[in-house]
């Protein structure tokens, strides 16, 4: 059964690669591009009702008929394509880590491809909640929660929920490649308390998921890199967040990490 999809695995993890080689651009569209005056545009009558996008294009087009009542033309909305889904890219990293499980003579030849976009998936930020985090520094207190300039707060969440996906990627790989990422290693406590703050409160399953990642990463031998940001990691609000539920239900295992 392996070995009949062993030719079809290469090209699935450079598709994977390259999903994640678009998330920065997928960031700044979301997050940081002002959204466009009106949602849709008239199309000529005749136009085709549906618009099948080249490979290469960014969205897909199509043609709502009813999109206006009482308008007499169709009219086009622009629809992102599932590639700049951060649903989708949440889900990758576990299927990497089964693949690299199942066919183990590919890992040499891609784990440092791989550990280069990790360095890049978390390191995104939308561009609101990056300010919030510098105005909030500049006044001498921390910034944890969504910024009220992110307009829209599920696409936040989704965003955050792959770079907690990521960051268990990273745990695992952190257990044989430590090498690959020794230069990362001093950006990492930076990176997992920013991923505390920003971590919505509505989001305690991504919360929890992180917490564990955390707790495998310090288990290692490279816990003192967590030593400058130890004061900020174990502030209250940073470690548990603001929401009820992750007050409630994830206090033992934030206090016993």
């Amino acid at each position: 059964h392996l070995n009949s999809c062993a030719s079809k695995v290469q090209p699935f993890l450079d598709l994977i690669l390259e999903l994640f080689q678009t998330m920065d651009q997928t960031v700044k569209d979301t997050f940081d591009t002002p959204a466009a005056a009106g949602s849709s545009t008239a199309v000529a009558p005749g136009t085709p009702q549906y618009n099948s996008p080249r490979p290469a294009s960014p969205v897909a087009s199509t043609t709502s008929l009813a999109a206006e009542v009482g308008s007499d033309q169709p009219q086009t909305r622009q629809l992102q394509k599932g590639t700049q889904s951060f649903k989708l890219v949440a889900e990758c990293p576990i299927i990497v880590v089964s693949i690299f499980q199942a066919h183990r003579s590919m890992v040499a030849k891609n784990v440092e491809a791989f550990v280069h976009r990790i360095k890049a998936i978390l390191s995104l930020q939308a561009g609101p909640q990056k300010r919030a985090h510098e105005e909030a520094r500049e006044k001498g207190t921390t910034f944890v929660g969504v910024a009220k300039d992110i307009k829209n707060r599920a696409a936040f969440g989704e965003l955050v929920t792959a770079q907690v996906k990521t960051m268990s990627f990273l745990a695992y790989l952190l257990r044989v490649y430590q090498k690959l990422l020794a230069d990362f290693l001093t950006e990492l406590p930076e990176i997992v308390v920013r991923l505390l703050q920003d971590c919505p409160r509505e989001k305690s399953s991504a919360r929890k998921e992180l917490l564990v990642a955390i707790r495998h990463i310090v288990n290692f031998n490279i816990r003192t890199i967590f030593l400058p940001k130890l004061d900020e990691l174990l502030d209250e609000r940073t470690l548990i967040g603001d929401g009820l539920t992750v007050y409630e239900t994830l206090r033992p295992l934030a206090f016993t990490m």
